[in-house]
């Protein structure tokens, strides 16, 4: 019989902060602005002939549309400011980010095609449509999908963010960047076996690529300048599990010659041109990669495509773990709050090692049902307790800061 495992990682994008990625506010700045300042060069977002928006140097308009964007940024800041009161009038001690922006354009998109009733929305649209739209510029736009409703405009707002976030958080890291890396390599001899990830950037890939560390992603299926995604894989492999729960910069919906569509991985980054292993060319679906942006618009996208099946493996795979670390998390994912809730409470000897470089300041910011568990658990004697936080930041981390909790957990719960 297979051999259960017993530690087990997850992480979010806080871990990616010291490999020079940008923070959700950083990559905010840059939607509302459609600017970005990179190694001395000013990148301007331009929206391609092919629907999807990219940041090129500010010199370059060939076949650009830019009434594209004459509409969809002003809409975004209109939803930011919006957004913003909210925040003020909710004493919230954060300011909107991009996946808020997401999360609210999503709900306005999805009441309106009739995808999700919003009750409250619904009764606030008239309000909302004069508030976001009123001052947008209809003047010379062509009669297509650029009409200016508020469907419409959503709708290319959706894709904007989603492609702004995949076009920042795409790229290579020198190895330099990644060195504070190597703690998982210790993780990884103490039995560690799964790594849930949120992060839509390939840090940990690249990291594991490098260094000869094999992993499975579901990926397995090679076919041609690609692989495909098969859920079985997971049950198949020896190796450490990357799931990455919200998507991945470089997943994609890859279609072949007969129209049949799969997902996809492919090995280059010019994803119009991607040939099948027969000498076929895969075409691209969509105007987005697989990834999952906004906030609470997720616990409905987590029960679909692969995204259904990826959650499902968490789920599957956070059963085999006795001791969860979790680091560069802020607890503002409500879908995966309920799996964490429901997986602690089920077993007793479960338990939590929070990495986070201020107790205070997480608390602050998680939400409900896990600021009660972790008030809970601070109130409890330290040998009983059974979340332990270490105040220090991902880079910073030491084995033996792992090691001195490992070492007071009860023989129960010892890693095999």
């Amino acid at each position: 019989m297979k051999k259960k495992h017993k530690l087990g990682c997850l992480f979010g994008s806080g871990i990616s902060i010291k490999a020079n990625y940008l923070n959700v506010n950083d990559i905010t700045k840059v939607i509302l602005e459609g600017k970005f300042e990179k190694n001395g060069a000013s990148l301007k977002a331009y929206h391609h002939t092919d629907q999807e928006t990219y940041l090129v140097q500010q010199n370059f308009t060939e076949y650009m549309n830019d009434h594209y964007l004459e509409r969809v940024l002003p809409f975004i800041n209109n939803v930011y400011l919006c957004l913003k009161d909210y925040f003020n009038a909710k004493q919230y001690i954060c300011t909107p980010n991009y996946e808020d922006l997401y999360n609210f354009i999503r709900q306005i998109k999805d009441e309106i095609s009739k995808e999700q009733d919003n009750y409250g929305l619904f009764c606030s649209l008239p309000i909302l449509k004069e508030k976001l739209i009123s001052d947008i510029i209809t003047e010379n736009y062509l009669v297509d999908r650029i009409s200016n409703n508020l469907l419409s405009i959503s709708n290319d707002s959706l894709i904007y963010i989603t492609n702004i976030v995949q076009r920042l958080l795409n790229k290579q890291n020198d190895k330099s960047e990644w060195n504070y890396l190597s703690i998982l390599n210790d993780l990884i001899k103490k039995n560690m076996s799964t790594i849930f990830t949120l992060n839509h950037d390939t840090l940990l890939e690249q990291y594991f690529d490098e260094n000869g560390i094999e992993y499975c992603d579901g990926f397995s299926e090679k076919d041609g300048d690609t692989f495909h995604f098969k859920e079985e894989s997971f049950n198949m492999s020896t190796t450490i599990n990357l799931i990455k729960l919200h998507g991945s910069v470089n997943w994609f919906i890859l279609e072949d010659e007969k129209g049949r569509a799969t997902y996809s991985k492919p090995l280059t980054n010019d994803y119009h041109h991607i040939e099948s292993s027969n000498g076929n060319y895969f075409y691209k679906s969509g105007y987005t990669n697989q990834m999952l942006v906004g906030s609470f618009n997720k616990l409905t996208d987590y029960n679909f495509g692969i995204f259904d099946t990826l959650f499902s493996e968490f789920t599957i795979r956070l059963r085999e773990i006795q001791v969860l670390i979790i680091s560069g998390y802020s607890f503002g994912d409500k879908g995966v709050n309920g799996k964490l809730k429901y997986w602690f409470n089920e077993d007793q000897n479960r338990k939590i090692i929070i990495i986070h470089p201020n107790k205070d300041d997480l608390l602050r910011r998680c939400r409900g049902m896990i600021f009660w568990m972790l008030d809970n658990e601070s109130k409890k004697t330290e040998d009983n307790r059974r979340i332990n936080i270490i105040e220090k930041k991902f880079e910073d981390l030491l084995i033996e800061d792992i090691d001195s909790i490992l070492n007071k957990i009860n023989k129960d719960c010892q890693l095999d």
